[in-house]
């Protein structure tokens, strides 16, 4: 009788505490799984950030190039007609 009432109630305890526990473990998991998805979502905004600014500095760089490129050929003409 001693072994049996503590087997009987483990038993029913089980079946009430086995949901509670999955249900746990599933949320732990869906939580863990956002803070990925988040940790994701900023790496790629990071990634997407980096191009724009590398993008913007190869314009502002080819423009000062042109720009450069078209004062010394006036600088020149000017030095020439001089």
């Amino acid at each position: 009788m001693a072994v049996a009432v503590p087997g009987v109630a483990g038993t029913l305890m089980a079946s009430v505490l086995s949901p509670r526990m999955l249900a746990r473990i599933q949320a732990e998991q869906f939580t863990r799984e956002q803070r990925v998805a988040e940790a994701q979502w900023l790496h790629e905004q990071e990634v997407a950030e980096l191009a724009c600014r590398r993008e913007g500095y190869t314009n502002v760089n080819a423009a000062f190039r042109r720009y450069r490129t078209h004062l010394m050929n006036f600088l020149w003409v000017v030095h020439k007609g001089a």
